[in-house]
């Protein structure tokens, strides 16, 4: 299975978690979909729909979340799980492509 290598998350909002933004890179597969991390210990992942979250445990609360269950993580605004939805985040796939199966973490 071909996933992005790394995605970025953005917010241009005050008061937003920075430890959900920034770099996450591919970590393992989780759910046959890409789980990623970045170094503050947030990860993306797919349970029943993609979420940035402080676990690497799908049933543990997400902190943004879009509802999809895509192969991989979609582009575009992710939403606050609480509901908020003046607090969001951008993700952005980034660089190349890599065998989400065959590659181990990527994270620096």
């Amino acid at each position: 299975m071909q996933a992005p290598h790394s995605l970025t998350v953005s917010c241009d909002i005050a008061g937003v978690c920075m430890k959900t933004t920034g770099t996450f890179y591919l970590d393992q597969v989780e759910n046959l979909r890409p789980r990623y991390r970045n170094e503050q210990g947030a990860f993306i992942l797919c349970g029943v729909k993609w979420m940035i979250t402080f676990s690497d445990d799908i049933n543990n609360k997400a902190i943004f979340q879009v509802n999809s269950n895509a192969i991989e993580p979609p582009e575009g605004d992710w939403l606050d799980a609480d509901g908020d939805q003046s607090k969001y985040v951008r993700i952005r796939h980034d660089g190349g492509r890599v065998c989400s199966v065959c590659v181990p973490s990527t994270l620096p």
